[in-house]
């Protein structure tokens, strides 16, 4: 990340309220292949990344920032979009790992 570059914000939101928010230069998201969510695999989002909206599928979000770990979260699906260096997950459930 340059310098000066601002961060992205990863939100992560069920019907519950907001479960994280965090700062970071790189997400990793799991998305499903099948119409039934099944197999699939990851994908990768940094900054200025283009817009979209992306199916998640079950299993985690891991986020960094400078190259460390700042989260890492298991959701039960759902869908992320990916908007001005802005990733909003939307889940029925999350739970943060460690």
């Amino acid at each position: 990340m340059a310098e000066n570059a601002a961060p992205m914000t990863l939100r992560v939101l069920t019907p519950a309220g907001i479960v994280s928010e965090t700062d970071c230069d790189s997400a990793v998201l799991t998305i499903p292949d099948g119409a039934d969510g099944r197999g699939g695999g990851l994908v990768g989002i940094r900054r200025d990344h283009a817009p979209a909206i992306l199916a998640l599928g079950e299993g985690s979000i891991r986020a960094s920032l400078g190259g460390k770990p700042v989260l890492n979260v298991s959701v039960k699906g759902g869908y992320a979009s990916v908007r001005d260096n802005v990733i909003t997950v939307v889940t029925d459930g999350a739970e943060t790992n460690g």
